[in-house]
């Protein structure tokens, strides 16, 4: 989930594995795979940004744990 600010300055958590594209026109919404559209105060840019955030904090895990060695095995990777 990421947090962004609607056009009243409230906060509001949407699910960024849901988002399926963001326009401005002028207001940036943030359109839902559902269809549900969300207006933000935010640029399409910001949001982007969350959405990259969050789902590089997600997937961090896969890339940075060191891979288990089997004793008398060499680790190449």
């Amino acid at each position: 989930m990421i947090n962004v600010t609607d056009l009243h300055g409230q906060s509001r958590f949407v699910n960024a594995e849901l988002i399926e594209y963001i326009e401005a026109n002028p207001d940036t919404q943030i359109v839902m795979t559902s269809g549900h559209r969300f207006y933000t105060a935010m640029t399409p840019q910001e949001v982007a940004d969350k959405v990259m955030a969050y789902k590089k904090d997600c997937y961090s895990v896969f890339f940075t744990s060191p891979v288990p060695v089997k004793q008398g095995e060499e680790n190449t990777g």
